[in-house]
């Protein structure tokens, strides 16, 4: 489950706060996961997505850039 893949970040301890400084908003990274792979599933000419960089903020989430690659049709 998306809950679980999240957890197994390595930054996950800092997802979470540490030494003072406050969550971040774990939820919007889940939210944003299941968009992503619904995307994936309703368009699969999509070969590739990158989100970079992606910001995580206290509440919601930034993402700088991003670049899809789609499959080459076959003529």
């Amino acid at each position: 489950d998306v809950e679980d893949m999240i957890k197994e970040i390595k930054a996950y301890p800092i997802l979470k706060g540490i030494k003072g400084k406050k969550p971040k908003d774990v939820k919007a990274i889940k939210d944003l996961l299941v968009r992503l792979a619904k995307i994936a599933e309703d368009y699969p000419e999509i070969e590739e997505i990158e989100l970079n960089p992606f910001m995580v903020h206290e509440k919601g989430i930034s993402i700088v850039d991003t670049l899809m690659v789609l499959r080459q049709r076959d003529v």
